[in-house]
């Protein structure tokens, strides 16, 4: 069985992308929360900020993939191969 490269695909590189939208949250949660006080109990629980983390991160990954969308040469990408059968391939 005999496969040869046909062509390559050019693909974003999601893995590299993930400190991007990492730090964009954490952007968007500083931004949204600048005017709070500081001062929270360590253990305590709090879910106002949960669901500003939450929103944060939707927004976050619906900007990236837009983005990604219409203008993927900002961003880095992989080469992939797609492949097609030879001779041996090919029924007879």
């Amino acid at each position: 069985m005999g496969l040869e490269v046909g062509g390559y695909n050019e693909q974003p590189d999601w893995p590299k992308m993930g400190p991007s939208l990492l730090i964009a949250t954490c952007l968007i949660v500083a931004i949204r929360t600048a005017k709070r006080s500081a001062v929270t109990a360590e253990h305590a629980s709090d879910p106002e900020m949960d669901r500003e983390i939450d929103f944060a991160a939707y927004v976050a990954s619906r900007v990236l993939s837009v983005l990604v969308g219409k203008k993927s040469g900002l961003f880095p990408s992989k080469r992939t191969a797609w492949y097609q059968p030879n001779e041996e391939d090919v029924p007879q």
